[in-house]
């Protein structure tokens, strides 16, 4: 006797097909519920959390991770930089832009590392700025404007760092000055010239450093003033300023200490200021300034810290501002042998 299955029989287990109808919307609904309820969420921080009035930053954070477009602002509530992130590093193109709205900056990323053609800008819309780069490090040559698009300097790159003749231009595009950049450092000889192409001063560099004599001239031709350096950059001695007439109108005396004493005179040969100063020329100490009808004045005169009047004269320094009116002695002449422009730039 045989037993004959019925084609109907198993009821129990629904045929596959039906059962895959059941479960890919299943699946696919689990699916997507952990990519945007456990993996990502958008983050913002708040110039002030309390009020929650100007965003300071918006973006997705996966895994805590920066994950697609982030927005930075600025406290006005406009948009200071905006680009995207793949896992936490930067990539493609950033953009930044000035408070009031106008681009700042472009340029590109790759794995965090600036790449590519980067712009700086101005305000006015005129590119400020040019640099390439290739896996975050400089490549070529460097390139800064004026605002009205001229030409402003032009510095080569090695290695990640300026190395080979440094170009500075005048408005209008001439040569101003010219320098020899080594692993970063300014080396050798240094000229700078007057839009025309006049020698305006002549110096040397040693390891980044200004060393031996530097002459300046003015546009006219009259030598100007002379400094003098130690191979550390270190100022020496005396540096007398000289006006295109000829007489001394300021004198910087570097003494072995490190202090400097600074006078200047009128053209008529009046004693203007005397004083200790730093290095930047700022007045420190008690510093003397004297009125064109020779009496002291006293809202410029006192005791300074380098950035402002902090106090008045002691008596003492009074004293002394009262002998040095007395003897405002004669400031030097311009030497006879100064110099000639010619003598260090024949082609003049």
């Amino acid at each position: 006797m045989s037993i004959r299955r019925s084609s109907t029989s198993g009821s129990c287990c629904p045929p596959v097909g039906l059962l895959l109808l059941f479960l890919l919307p299943a699946f696919s609904a689990c699916s997507d519920g952990d990519d945007s309820d456990v993996s990502q969420d958008r983050t913002i921080q708040w110039y002030d959390p309390e009020t929650k009035a100007v965003k300071k930053s918006e973006g997705l954070e996966q895994y805590g991770r920066e994950e697609g477009q982030w927005s930075y602002f600025y406290e006005n509530g406009r948009l200071e930089r905006q680009g995207n992130f793949a896992a936490g590093l930067k990539t493609g193109v950033w953009t930044g832009w000035h408070p009031d709205g106008s681009v700042k900056v472009r340029g590109s990323f790759a794995g965090d590392q600036s790449d590519g053609l980067w712009e700086e800008f101005y305000p006015n819309g005129v590119v400020a700025k040019r640099t390439s780069w290739s896996n975050g490090t400089i490549i070529g040559k460097v390139q800064q404007f004026h605002n009205d698009g001229d030409i402003m300097t032009v510095t080569p790159f090695v290695n990640g760092v300026p190395h080979g003749l440094e170009l500075v231009y005048h408005p209008g595009g001439e040569v101003g000055w010219t320098k020899t950049m080594v692993e970063g450092k300014p080396e050798g000889e240094s000229i700078g010239r007057f839009p025309g192409g006049a020698l305006q001063f002549i110096g040397t560099f040693k390891a980044g450093k200004t060393a031996g004599e530097w002459h300046y001239w003015y546009a006219g031709g009259e030598y100007q003033t002379r400094r003098t350096y130690d191979e550390l950059g270190k100022p020496l001695g005396t540096w007398l300023t000289y006006g295109p007439q000829g007489q001394a109108i300021t004198s910087h005396e570097h003494r072995e200490d490190g202090a400097i004493f600074a006078q200047e005179w009128t053209p008529g040969g009046k004693r203007r200021s005397y004083g200790p100063v730093n290095s930047g020329g700022l007045p420190v100490g008690p510093f003397f300034v004297w009125k064109p009808d020779g009496s002291l004045d006293p809202d410029l005169s006192g005791m300074h810290d380098g950035k402002s009047r902090t106090g008045s004269l002691s008596p003492e320094s009074i004293a002394l501002a009262q002998q040095l009116a007395a003897e405002p002695g004669t400031p030097a002449p311009r030497p006879g042998d100064s110099p000639k422009r010619e003598d260090h730039d024949p082609g003049q």
